[in-house]
C-alpha cells in the first residue's frame, strides 16, 4: 500500500483592498491522494487549515476558504501533474447556488457536496446544471441517510467515512444502495485491512491516512544492482564529494553514462559544443547540480517497478524537508547530510518490500542513521517522526516534535513548503533523465 502523501501548500495571501477581513493572512492547503482499486493515484482532495497548531478548519468565513482553495490551491495542484488526474474541492451552499464551480474546469474538477447542505428544489437544480455541463459530483461524508436519494441520479461519487467504523457497517450501507448509479470511495482508511475488504467489496476509490506496508518476507533481500545504487547515494551525500570515485562509477556505467550525457546535452543547458565525456559533463554541472541529478538518477532506479512515482515524490520530499531543517538548526554538515538521507531511505521497506534491517545491512551508513531508519533512538529520529507527522496532517503531532526539536511552526511550515516545490521541479526534471 502506498503512503499517504499530504502536501500543504503555504500561500500568502496578498494584502489588497478587496481582500477579506475575516480570512488569515496565511493559511494552507493540504493535498490529499485518492488512489484506485490498483493503487494508482487517481486524484487529489484539497483541504483548507489554518495553521500548524489546527488539525481541523478553524473557519469563520466557509466561503472564504472554499475561495482559497479552489483559486490558490486549485492552481498549485495542477501545476506539473498528470492531466488525468481530478481534483476535489469542497463548495458551500451558497457557492453551488452561486454557480462559483463553473469557474473551474470540468475536465479536473470534482464538485465535492458538504454533508450539511440540505437536500432541496434549488440544489438538484444546480447539481442538474452541472452534471451537463460535464462536471464529477462527490457527495461528502455519507452515512445511509435516506434525504440524499433525491440526489444520487446526479451524484457520481459517494464518499463513506470508515474511521472508526466496523467494515461490516460499512458493508451495509453499501448494500443498503447498492442500486444507485455512484461510485463509492472509502475515506479514512487507516489500514491494510480495510483497504482489502472494502476493495474486494466493490469499492473502488480510496482516501485516507494508511501508511500499511505491504507483506514484507524476512528472506527479501536486494539485487546487488540495487545495492550498487544505495552505495552511490550514501556516497554523494558526504561532506567532501570524492569526484573522482564518483567519476568511475558512472563511468563504469553505461546507463548511468548514457543518461548524464543525454541529460547535459539537453535544451536545459544549452551549450554550444556537444559534451561527449563523463567527466566533461561533471564539471560543468558542478558539484551541488551534479548531486540533485545523481539523487533523482539513483531514487528512479531504485524505485523501477517498485511504486506509484508519488512515491519517489514524497522521498525526495522527506529528504529536502529534513535538509532544509538541518540547515536552520545549528547541526554540523555530517548531520546535515544525514538528515537527508534519513528522509530519503525512510520509504526503502515499503519500496523494496524488505526489512530494513536487511537493506542496512551492507550500506555504508553511521549507526546514529540506521538507528533513525529502524526507528530506534537516536539524534535523528524526531526528525523523521516530525516529517511523517505533517504527511499525514497530524498537526498536534507536528507541533510536538517541533517543540521537542526547538523548531518553530513556522520555520516548519516553511520548510514543508520548500521541500515540497523542491520534488515538484525535480519530478518534473525527471523526463529528461
Amino acid at each position: 500500500m502506498l503512503p499517504i502523501m499530504i502536501i500543504i501548500t503555504h500561500i500568502k495571501l496578498l494584502q489588497d483592498e478587496g481582500a477579506r477581513e475575516s480570512m488569515p493572512q496565511t493559511f494552507f492547503i493540504a493535498r490529499q491522494p485518492i488512489f484506485d482499486q490498483n493503487e494508482n493515484l487517481w486524484g487529489f482532495e484539497l483541504l483548507f487549515r489554518n495553521g500548524l497548531s489546527a488539525n481541523y478548519a478553524e473557519i469563520d468565513d466557509p466561503e472564504s476558504a472554499s475561495v482559497a482553495v479552489a483559486s490558490c490551491g486549485f492552481l498549485q495542484a495542477t501545476t506539473g501533474g498528470a492531466s488525468s488526474l481530478k481534483i476535489f474541492i469542497n463548495f458551500t451552499q451558497s457557492l453551488i447556488f452561486d454557480r462559483f464551480p463553473l469557474a473551474l474546469p470540468s475536465s479536473t474538477a470534482v464538485v465535492e457536496i458538504l454533508e450539511d447542505i440540505p437536500v432541496s428544489d434549488e440544489l438538484i437544480e444546480r447539481l442538474k446544471e452541472l452534471k451537463e455541463r460535464g462536471y464529477i459530483l462527490a457527495l461528502d461524508d455519507f452515512a445511509g441517510e435516506e434525504k440524499y436519494r433525491p440526489l444520487f441520479s446526479f451524484i457520481d461519487i459517494i464518499k463513506l467515512d470508515c474511521y472508526g467504523k466496523a467494515i461490516k457497517d460499512i458493508l451495509e450501507i453499501k448494500r443498503k444502495f447498492s442500486n444507485v448509479p455512484c461510485v463509492f470511495l472509502a475515506e479514512k482508511v487507516e489500514s491494510e485491512e480495510v483497504f482489502s475488504a472494502l476493495r474486494s467489496n466493490g469499492f473502488m476509490l480510496f482516501q485516507g491516512y494508511y501508511f500499511a506496508k505491504p507483506q514484507i518476507l524476512s528472506g527479501n533481500k536486494i539485487s546487488s544492482a540495487v545495492a550498487s545504487r544505495l552505495n552511490l547515494a550514501a556516497e554523494i551525500e558526504k561532506k567532501d564529494l570524492d569526484t573522482e570515485a564518483i567519476l568511475k562509477a558512472i563511468q563504469i556505467d553505461a546507463s548511468l553514462t548514457y543518461r548524464l550525457l543525454r541529460y547535459i546535452n539537453s535544451s536545459a543547458f544549452s551549450f554550444r559544443e556537444k559534451i561527449v565525456s563523463v567527466r566533461q559533463a561533471i564539471t560543468l554541472l558542478g558539484f551541488e547540480q551534479l548531486r540533485h541529478w545523481l539523487r533523482l538518477i539513483l531514487y528512479s532506479d531504485v524505485l523501477g517497478g517498485h511504486s506509484n512515482p508519488e512515491m519517489l515524490r514524497m522521498a525526495l520530499q522527506r529528504a529536502h524537508f529534513l535538509d532544509k531543517l538541518g540547515s536552520v538548526v545549528a547541526v554540523d554538515g555530517n548531520q546535515k547530510e544525514s538528515l537527508f538521507l534519513v528522509g530519503m531511505f525512510s520509504l526503502l521497506e515499503v519500496i523494496l518490500k524488505t526489512p530494513m534491517a536487511i537493506i542496512l545491512k551492507d550500506l555504508p551508513l553511521s549507526e546514529n542513521l540506521k538507528s533513525a531508519l529502524l526507528k530506534e533512538e537516536g539524534e535523528y529520529i524526531n526528525y523523521l517522526y516530525l516529517s511523517e507527522a505533517i504527511e499525514k496532517f497530524d498537526f498536534e503531532k507536528a507541533e510536538n516534535y517541533s517543540d521537542i526539536l526547538n523548531i518553530s511552526g513556522e520555520v516548519v511550515l516553511e520548510a514543508f513548503q520548500d521541500a515540497s516545490e523542491m520534488s515538484d521541479y525535480l519530478m518534473n526534471q525527471a523526463s529528461l533523465v
